[in-house]
């Protein structure tokens, strides 16, 4: 079984930019920077679980 998590990055300019950081098993993970569509839902957004860099 995997695990994700999603970290917000502040880039040039002010812009925010979703990172998602997902295991997937013991050898394979992934990381890759969300579209717009996706990270809208984590922009501007106080859910607690997110993480700041």
């Amino acid at each position: 079984m995997g695990w994700e998590f999603y970290q917000v990055a502040k880039e040039a300019y002010g812009t925010q930019a979703v990172y998602l950081f997902k295991m997937i098993n013991s050898d394979e993970f992934e990381v890759r920077r969300l579209d717009l569509q996706e990270s809208s839902k984590f922009i501007n957004s106080d859910d607690a679980d997110l993480q700041y860099l």
